[in-house]
């Protein structure tokens, strides 16, 4: 596919799909190899501010010297911008040679996921042909189905402030909500962050595996340093920053 033909083909998968649960994708990863095993990643979720806090994370370890693979979503004016490094966007060429690579391998095997799912393995590759020291990972609708979750043991799992958002799939009240979306720290390793209005109920649904931001900054152990996590006001809303 060429890349105007690799944009109508994405386009054209089911935003959901016939079967719920991730076993099509993890099937579709499995024939690629699993490149999601190879790559560290900080795993962020929330309803608002999470795209705006997954950016300033990429540009603190882009700063800092680490090549940074950042997967968002949806994009502002081109797609190509739902996938970057160290704050560039995939290549068009990248782009359509990749998702040529994983059309063939889905009708090869027959694992059509959904579109979102799609593009969530078009990243992974991308990220580990290019070798990414990290890659920060926006959630993607949520909850214990969000395709993002296919990935094991994050080095960091964060929450943005949650509120009532598809409600549909989520729940009808913040701590149901908050409860859901929770559900991606069960492949804790290292440290899940909630902000502090969503911690009783995110810290029963993780086990207690959290650290809790209030109103002075905490450290944790990071790579070969410290990572210090604040919370702050962007919109009006609590976000969690992470820098070194």
């Amino acid at each position: 596919m060429n890349y105007k033909e690799t944009l109508e083909y994405i386009h054209s998968i089911p935003k959901f799909n016939r079967i719920l649960g991730n076993a099509l994708l993890e099937k579709l990863l499995n024939k690629m190899g699993n490149p999601q095993d190879n790559l560290k990643f900080i795993h962020i979720g929330g309803t608002n501010g999470k795209g705006s806090t997954c950016t300033m994370v990429s540009q603190i370890l882009t700063e800092a010297g680490y090549k940074t693979g950042l997967f968002t979503s949806p994009f502002l004016k081109f797609f190509n911008e739902r996938i970057k490094i160290n704050g560039v966007p995939i290549s068009n060429s990248d782009l359509a040679d990749i998702a040529s690579y994983v059309k063939k391998i889905t009708e090869k095997y027959d694992a059509f996921v959904s579109e979102f799912a799609f593009d969530t393995a078009v990243a992974f590759e991308y990220f580990n042909r290019q070798n990414c020291d990290f890659v920060i990972l926006e959630v993607g609708l949520g909850g214990k189905l969000d395709a993002t979750n296919i990935i094991k043991n994050p080095l960091v799992v964060g929450f943005t402030a949650i509120g009532l958002d598809h409600c549909q799939y989520l729940g009808n009240t913040i701590d149901e909500i908050s409860k859901e979306k929770a559900s991606n720290t069960t492949s804790f390793t290292l440290s899940s962050v909630f902000c502090e209005s969503q911690r009783e109920t995110g810290r029963d649904e993780a086990n207690s595996h959290v650290l809790v931001l209030a109103s002075n900054p905490h450290a944790i152990p990071f790579f070969s340093g410290w990572l210090y996590i604040n919370t702050f006001v962007l919109f009006g809303k609590s976000t969690v920053a992470l820098y070194k």
